[in-house]
Order: C-alpha cells, then sequence, then structure tokens
C-alpha cells in the first residue's frame, strides 16, 4: 500500500516537473518571438525613418541617375548603376527605346551606331516628372544623322553656269529630328551632326514632350546619346520661357552656334559648312551677377579675304565686294542682336540707350554704321537685356543664274561664304 501511494506521488511529481517545463519552454518561445517581432518593428521602424530623397545621382557608367531603393528601381524599370544615399539607396539610370516613354528625370535615348535605324520614325514620349515641370532640356552627348544638302563656297572668279541646288541648301532632305510639347511651339528640324549642342521645350501645358526622329534610307552611319533632364518651375537652370537654348557661364568658346556647325580635321570652316533651312529660333544667355553687357565674336577670324570665317548668312549688297551687312539689308539669314555695337561703343551702365544695328548677317560678323558694310569680323557687343540673340533663315539659298557669278546674288559665291552658319565665342562685361 505505501509502495502504491510513493508510486503515485511520483508520477504526480514527474507529471508537475513537465507541465512546468513546457510552460518554462513555451514563455522562452514567447520571448524568443516577442524578441524577433521587435527586432523587426525595430528594423522596419529604422527603414521609415531612413527614407532618402530621390535626388540626381552619377552612375558608375559615366551617367547620371535618380536615387531610389534596389526594389523601387527595378520596379520603374531602371538599371542599378553604384550606389547613393550613403549606400542605402542605388543610383538607378534610365533609357529609352524608340516607342517607351519616361517621366523619370535624366532619362537617356540612345541608338548605336547604325546604317539600317529601326523603326524608321522614332519617337520617345518625355512625360512631366511632377505638376510643377516648365521646361525639358535635350543634351546631345553625341548626335550623328545624315546631314543636310550642302553648298560649295567658291571664289567669285571660279563660279560660273547654272548652279541647281540652291534651292535645296540646307534642307534635311533624308533625316530630321524635332522635339513638340503640347501647347507649345516645336522646334525647328535639324540634323547633320549636333554633338555637344542642346535645346530645351517649354511644357507648361502639361502632357508629353515628343522627340522624334525620322530616318530615310541613305546608307549612313547614325548615333545618339541624348540625355533629359526636367526643370521645375522658376529654376534658374530651366532658362526663360521661349528660349530654344540657354548658357549661363560668364563666357562661352565655340558654344553659340547653328544647328551643324562643325570644324573639320584642321579646326578650319571647310568649304561645304552649310546652315540648315528654315530656322527661327531664341538663343539667350544668363545675365550674371554683376555684368551689364555681352559681347560676341566669331570662333574662327581672319583677316585675309580667302579663309572662311565661322560667320557666313546670305549675299552682300555689292555684287564684288565680299562684306558684312546689317538691318535692311538682312531680309533673309540673319542674327537678331538687339542694339549691337562695337565693343568700344558700348554702354555698361544702361540697358539698351545705345542705338545700333539689330540685324548682322553677310559675310563678315560686324556692328557698322546704318546701311553700312563691314569688310573684316569684328566684336559686337550689346547692353540689351535679356541677353538674348534669334537666328533666322528662310526656305532656300539665294542661287547662281546663268552667267552671274556675284556675292550679291548668290549665298556660294565669294570667299567666306553666305551659307556656313555660324559659331560664336562670348564674354560678359562687367558693370
Amino acid at each position: 500500500m505505501k509502495s502504491l501511494l510513493f508510486l503515485s506521488l511520483l508520477i504526480v511529481g514527474v507529471l508537475c516537473q513537465n507541465d512546468k517545463n513546457s510552460k518554462e519552454n513555451a514563455d522562452q518561445e514567447s520571448v524568443k518571438a516577442n524578441q524577433t517581432l521587435s527586432k523587426k518593428e525595430r528594423m522596419f521602424s529604422f527603414l521609415q525613418v531612413m527614407k532618402f530623397p530621390n535626388d540626381v545621382c552619377a552612375g558608375s557608367n559615366s551617367k547620371n541617375g535618380t536615387c531610389y531603393s534596389s526594389d523601387e528601381c527595378s520596379s520603374k524599370g531602371g538599371t542599378n548603376s553604384g550606389t547613393c544615399a550613403n549606400g542605402f539607396g542605388v543610383c538607378c539610370v534610365f533609357s529609352l527605346s524608340c516607342g517607351q516613354s519616361s517621366s523619370e528625370n535624366n532619362t537617356y535615348l540612345i541608338l548605336g551606331a547604325t546604317t539600317t535605324p529601326s523603326p524608321s520614325v522614332c519617337t520617345y514620349s518625355l512625360c512631366e516628372n511632377n505638376a510643377n515641370i516648365c521646361r525639358i532640356r535635350l543634351d546631345f552627348t553625341s548626335f550623328v544623322i545624315n546631314g543636310p544638302i550642302t553648298g560649295n563656297t567658291r571664289a567669285i572668279a571660279t563660279v560660273g553656269g547654272l548652279i541647281t541646288e540652291g534651292g535645296a541648301i540646307g534642307d534635311c532632305a533624308v533625316d530630321t529630328f524635332t522635339l513638340s510639347a503640347p501647347g507649345n511651339r516645336a522646334s525647328p528640324i535639324i540634323c547633320g551632326t549636333n554633338t555637344g549642342q542642346h535645346m530645351y521645350i517649354d511644357t507648361a501645358a502639361g502632357g508629353c514632350a515628343k522627340a522624334t526622329f525620322d530616318f530615310g534610307a541613305a546608307a549612313v552611319s547614325r548615333s545618339y546619346e541624348i540625355k533629359v533632364t526636367q526643370y521645375n518651375c522658376g529654376d534658374e537652370f530651366a532658362g526663360p520661357s521661349d528660349c530654344l537654348q540657354y548658357h549661363t557661364a560668364d563666357a562661352g568658346v565655340g558654344v553659340i552656334k547653328s544647328f551643324n556647325f562643325n570644324l573639320d580635321s584642321t579646326n578650319a570652316v571647310g568649304v561645304t559648312s552649310t546652315h540648315l533651312s528654315n530656322q527661327l529660333y531664341s538663343i539667350c544667355i544668363r545675365r550674371n551677377v554683376g555684368k551689364c553687357a555681352i559681347c560676341y565674336s566669331p570662333t574662327v577670324a581672319s583677316t585675309i579675304v580667302t579663309v572662311q570665317n565661322s560667320f557666313g548668312l546670305s549675299v552682300t549688297a555689292i555684287a564684288a565686294i565680299v562684306s558684312g551687312e546689317v538691318d535692311a539689308m538682312c531680309s533673309t539669314d540673319y542674327l537678331v542682336i538687339p542694339n549691337a555695337v562695337t565693343i568700344a561703343s558700348v554702354s555698361l551702365n544702361a540697358a539698351g540707350n545705345v542705338l545700333g544695328q539689330s540685324r548682322i548677317c553677310g559675310r563678315f560678323f560686324g556692328a557698322v554704321t546704318p546701311n553700312g558694310i563691314a569688310t573684316q569680323s569684328n566684336t559686337i557687343c550689346s547692353s540689351q537685356r535679356p541677353f538674348k540673340i534669334v537666328f533666322n533663315t528662310d526656305v532656300n539659298e539665294r542661287q547662281e543664274i546663268a552667267g552671274a557669278s556675284m556675292a550679291n546674288v548668290n549665298e556660294e559665291s565669294g570667299v567666306p561664304g553666305g551659307i556656313t552658319g555660324f559659331s560664336l565665342d562670348y564674354f560678359q562685361l562687367a558693370c
């Protein structure tokens, strides 16, 4: 009987101990679970605190991107190109193929070298990143497509006979590029080599801007890499509305130039250098602090009349004299520089109170007396504000007629020629 009682007590004790152990184990598991949950909660809270702005970042592939989390970059269709935000984000780079659209800032349009681009019409949709976007800029890191029909500058003594290509000179007859946006003025049609150039488009009306290439059948190599940057309204780097190009430095060498203007391998202007037809747009320069006037001069200038300068627009006033022209003499192709005067005549203390010329054309870049002529290029200045140049060309080049080898009837006659376009240096003058 005592044995049975002892055995019963022993069993009860074991069971109680098992219950105690089970409870302790359960408590320990609960503590562990709570600790794990607490860690997850703390990590989630930490990640919330560590949210970072989606700023511009420098990718490892020499392209700019936007700082996103790795998951965000992947879901948006971007490419991880290194880290940002102290390693918590990735520099996400976006590249578009023909027909695609993007609202991401710092997007790239890329075409590798090919003689047969496909499709033949390639349109990219560049949509606003937010409701406060007013301007979009395209930087042509590289830009090579088929060029326009070219002319050929000829010395007056060697020009003769009937030249038939005059009306077509400067036309983009094979490849074209345009930039447009709903409710806003589109860019002019351009073609040729425009590496290093840029253009802006206004987008304040909303919708997506369109960058459109139309490729013809010519078997020439095309390639481009174009960076797309979006600017909020009021951003100083966005530039004024309706300015196709905008420069912000105090000075620049060869950066103000017509599309398809390129020097040859010897850094000289070739005889077939040809500006594009049917152009009308504004080039604006930010007036920097303490600056009251701006001056321009040709990037390539020579006092030798047989050397082509980096300026040539339209015919001349006198048949046998290759000269620069102003104002009323300029009716087809010209630059508008408001109140243009020589550097010696510029007023630094008031805006535009010196009466000068506005239209500059002909074979030399010069500000001269009204209805006078310039026989060499010089420096032209203006205190008119804002600092701005307007470029205008018509749809034709004045062409040679049979037996008339004269600079006043043929833009190809005479050196410097009138088909060239322009490349200008500039600098701002302190007050």
